[in-house]
């Protein structure tokens, strides 16, 4: 047999061997390293598909689950206080018992809590003993439970935490912020920007005439208080009925009640306007007006009632659009008396409107009341407050306002004390208070004004200014007006304001105050009214006429 020779020596087999043993080791380190890895990778992998299917909630550890829990799925549940759940489920399990697992309910326990989809509580799973498969509940779902409000044992429907308000203890109450949006909007104090009527028109002649009486009676007045410091005082005898009788203290507060109408119409902006124009007022009788206070029963029930002048105004096609009243210098708006008294006439002139066919609620917006400061009367301010350019000073001013909607519908609710009534419990019909709690409106359940919680809220809040304008109307207002001390009303007034003067007789009728006077007195006034009002030309009927001439002859007061 033949040998071959390597024609490589030999010593350079051993060269190359020296060479190649270091990258054999290394080959084989890398295939060691490799195989380790993946067999670890193996156990990591298979450990944690049997972690997924461990129910945390029994405690149960990796080892403890068997091969089969593979086909199962697990849900996230989030309970009422805040922690989350991880439950092993099956297909066939329901979500009452995927929720009495994830609480830890035992057998008997109350019914477990309510079962959503969203976190915010607003799509709920209504059957809780529908499976899980009919869900199409994904791997990893989430579930969100709300504790439902539990019954006291009290009584039928009555609520936990409302038995634990009464028992004086803490009762706390979970609500999103939605919610309490909502619940303090309902008791915050909100300022209306602009009034429902944008503008009143008084009639110029009829308010000059209003402010030259209270002047000339707070001119009278002053001059007898000096009279009456400079007299001696004497005893003198007088009689059981005289000693009943007491002499007026000065001149009191009036009211009046406003008849006109309203126009609607577009500002320049495109804006809905409303004008309310007063061409007569009234003044009821107001036995009981003192000083400090206007006769608060006359007034209501003038407003209330159908009076004779609501029969004249209806006449000349008026309606009434609102109310006077006179005061002395104080320093704010409406007092809680002025405001109570506002809405009820509001709820009277709705109710009025919505019986004749018209739009009660807007005829009841668009009251307004007109306060009118008298010098003459008391001040409510103080001596150190009042400037010295504003003592002895005799003025008479107009400002008009209106009540908030939200004023009205508090009222209406209860949710304002109706300091009128409970002024009629005590006998008086007049609030009393202080000057500086007059400007304070008393509730019946706290509210938020100026960001914080009271029961005394500041007029100011629900008192809404309104501009006034001046207009000449189609009434006259020479007649005196009805149910003033000073001066009242006889035959030879009547003969003057009828038949002197150069103006045509159906001219001269058109006066409020002396329609008010005739009704009284004749059959109907319709037919005055259309010559008063009406075309110009138009006469008035002879017997009519004769039926005046007669009066003046026969009448005396």
């Amino acid at each position: 047999m033949t040998r071959v020779r390597s024609a490589v020596p030999l010593h350079m087999h051993l060269l190359l061997l020296l060479l190649l043993q270091p990258l054999h080791q290394a080959a084989s380190a890398a295939s060691s390293l490799s195989q380790h890895h993946l067999r670890h990778n193996s156990r990591l992998l298979a450990h944690a598909r049997r972690a997924v299917f461990v129910d945390l909630s029994g405690g149960a550890s990796p080892d403890d689950v068997p091969p089969s829990a593979t086909t199962a799925s697990v849900l996230r549940v989030r309970l009422p206080d805040g922690s989350t759940k991880r439950v092993k489920v099956e297909a066939a399990d329901t979500i009452a018992a995927v929720i009495s697992r994830a609480t830890g309910a035992r057998p008997g326990a109350p019914a477990p809590p309510a079962a959503f989809l969203d976190p915010r509580f607003q799509r709920p799973i209504e059957d809780s003993d529908a499976p899980v498969a009919d869900l199409g509940l994904e791997n990893g779902a989430m579930l969100y439970c709300q504790k439902a409000a539990r019954k006291a044992a009290g009584g039928e429907g009555s609520d936990l935490f409302a038995e634990r308000e009464k028992q004086g203890k803490a009762a706390v109450r979970t609500r999103d912020f939605e919610q309490l949006s909502k619940e303090q909007h309902a008791v915050k104090v909100e300022r209306q920007a602009k009034p429902n009527c944008t503008r009143l028109s008084l009639d110029r002649t009829t308010s000059q005439k209003l402010a030259v009486y209270f002047a000339e009676r707070s001119r009278a007045g002053a001059g007898k208080e000096g009279a009456d410091k400079a007299t001696t005082t004497t005893t003198t005898t007088t009689t059981t009925k005289e000693q009943g009788k007491k002499a007026p203290s000065g001149p009191a507060c009036r009211v009046a009640l406003l008849f006109g109408r309203s126009a609607t119409g577009k500002s320049k902006d495109g804006d809905d306007e409303v004008q309310v124009s007063v061409d007569a007022m009234w003044e009821p009788p107001q036995g009981k007006a003192t000083a400090a206070c206007y006769d608060i029963a006359s007034l209501v029930k003038a407003a209330k009632g159908p009076s004779p002048a609501m029969k004249v105004a209806s006449a000349l096609g008026y309606r009434l659009v609102g109310w006077l009243f006179s005061h002395g210098p104080r320093d704010h708006f409406l007092s809680a008396q002025d405001i109570a008294v506002t809405a009820t006439l509001r709820r009277a002139t709705a109710e009025a409107a919505a019986a004749a066919g018209e739009n009660g609620e807007k005829a009841g917006a668009e009251l307004v009341v007109v306060a009118v400061r008298d010098a003459g009367l008391p001040s409510t301010v103080s001596e150190d407050r009042v400037a010295e350019e504003e003592k002895g000073k005799e003025d008479v001013t107009f400002e008009a306002y209106q009540i908030s909607n939200q004023a009205y519908g508090w009222f209406k609710d209860g949710v304002l004390r109706d300091v009128l009534s409970e002024g009629a419990a005590q006998g008086s019909g007049v609030l009393k208070e202080g000057a500086a709690a007059a400007a304070v409106v008393p509730t019946t359940k706290t509210v938020i004004a100026d960001g914080k919680s009271t029961k005394e809220v500041d007029s100011a809040l629900f008192t809404v200014p309104v501009p006034i304008l001046a207009h000449k109307g189609p009434l006259r207002c020479t007649f005196p007006p009805p149910n003033r001390p000073e001066l009242k009303a006889n035959t030879r007034l009547l003969k003057r304001a009828l038949f002197t003067g150069p103006e045509r007789l159906e001219s001269r009728l058109a006066d409020f105050a002396l329609l008010l006077y005739l009704h009284k007195r004749l059959p109907s006034i319709e037919p005055l009214v259309e010559c008063a009002v009406g075309s110009t030309s138009k006469e008035l009927p002879p017997y009519y006429r004769t039926l005046l001439e007669e009066l003046v002859e026969s009448v005396s007061t």
